[in-house]
């Protein structure tokens, strides 16, 4: 029995990351180049699940990647495959596992995606590929696309810690088509122009302030109804005595060529219960898509980004980039996102079509990452590496290589041989 479940396993693993997918990749990379004690395979599966301690260091996982029993590799050659090459790598493997995960839509839409970003703090020698707003700091930005039909980043864009959020999404393509966007902190005329022209759909909070000018209330219901037409909504809202509204405003959108368009788009709102504020979203949805009491709980779904950063930080160690190069810190960053994405390729392999707020995002991560040493030591029995030693390991491990390195807590040599004799 324990033999069939070692093997099932191993398969679903696979199947995630077959090996004839990383070969290809390593060659037309040119990763490898030369016969070498290096298990380039096994080196991925490391660096997706390493690192289970409590911080991750490029040290750790080299210790870990030997657990394995993985033929000796010295550290220094292990920090050296941590190249361009295999950036490239994990670029490409992270492409491919996005877009391999079964495909689902989401009520009238293709997928609801989340856009939201993250600084992460770097080393300060990288400061000038990764300048910060802060002075002497150096910060990368992490920009995610998150598709809610599986919990999972769809794409990705990283660049310096002073680039604007919407600048790095100035190029939006047809992939767009049929889905829902959520805007956080994304709030442009220019972007949701961008957004509808690729035949997309978006739903973003608009403050109470707002100068709008209304065209028509869509609201129905018996009693009088203010006359709204031809005013802006920051007054309309002033002495409006009802709980939902839902209007069509007139959106001016200036191009790049200086001419000014007009799109007439919707506006619902619904009165807070306690607080009697007014929580305003704009979108280009027609009602028989998005309906008016449904928006406010479709909005509330793009918290899930905020929970995907958490479960990036938190086991996919996403804040701990322990590198001063660039290729280093790209890789890692890769890993993390390899990481989520694994977690929902196994919770659908497992699952299948159970509902999927059983299985929340968060908690599936934590599992894992709690699961990976088991993990990866299936993935080194399918390699063909026995078990090492764990004694002879240990001893191994703990022998320092930097024998010249004065460190300031560790006992005098001299009095540690005068205390074992």
């Amino acid at each position: 029995m324990a033999h069939s479940d070692s093997t099932e396993t191993l398969r679903i693993l696979k199947s995630f990351l077959p090996d004839w997918v990383l070969l290809k990749l390593f060659h037309t990379h040119g990763f490898l180049q030369r016969r070498s004690k290096l298990d380039p395979i096994l080196l991925v599966w490391t660096l997706i699940l390493g690192g289970c301690g409590p911080k991750r260091s490029l040290a750790s996982l080299w210790r870990q990647y030997q657990s394995l029993g993985a033929p000796t590799l010295s550290r220094s050659a292990f920090y050296l495959r941590m190249n361009a090459s295999l950036l490239d790598v994990f670029a490409d493997l992270f492409k491919m596992a996005a877009d391999m995960l079964p495909p689902t839509t989401l009520g009238p839409f293709e997928d609801i995606l989340a856009l939201d970003a993250t600084l992460l703090r770097l080393w300060q020698n990288l400061a000038p590929r990764f300048p910060s707003t802060s002075t002497g700091c150096s910060h990368a930005k992490l920009h995610v696309l998150m598709s809610l039909k599986d919990y999972s980043p769809n794409r990705v864009k990283i660049c310096s810690g002073t680039q604007h959020d919407t600048g790095s999404w100035k190029l939006l393509g047809p992939w767009l088509k049929d889905k829902l966007l959520f805007d956080l902190g994304y709030y442009s005329f220019w972007f949701f122009h961008r957004v509808h022209k690729q035949g997309g759909y978006f739903l973003s909070r608009l403050k109470s302030n707002c100068a709008l000018e209304i065209l028509e209330d869509l609201g129905t219901g018996p009693g009088r109804r203010m006359q709204v037409q031809g005013r802006k909504l920051s007054e309309v809202l002033k002495g409006l005595k009802r709980d939902h509204l839902e209007f069509v405003v007139k959106v001016p959108v200036q191009l790049r060529s200086g001419r000014w368009i007009e799109y007439h788009w919707r506006v619902i709102g619904e009165r807070h219960e306690e607080t009697g504020t007014w929580h305003l979203y704009l979108t280009n949805a027609p009602c028989e898509l998005i309906e008016g009491h449904d928006a406010r709980g479709l909005y509330a779904l793009r918290w899930q980004v905020e929970l995907l950063f958490k479960g990036l930080r938190q086991c996919g160690r996403l804040h701990q980039l322990p590198s001063n190069k660039e290729e280093i810190v790209k890789v890692l960053m890769y890993a993390a996102l390899l990481f989520v994405l694994l977690s929902s390729w196994l919770r659908q392999q497992l699952l299948g079509a159970c509902d999927p707020w059983r299985a929340p995002m968060l908690r599936s991560l934590i599992v894992l990452r709690e699961q990976s040493g088991g993990l990866l030591a299936e993935v080194a029995r399918g390699q063909g590496y026995p078990p090492p030693d764990l004694l002879q390991l240990i001893e191994k491990q703990m022998k320092d290589p930097n024998l010249l390195r004065q460190r300031a807590f560790d006992i005098p040599a001299i009095f540690e041989h005068r205390s074992a004799a």
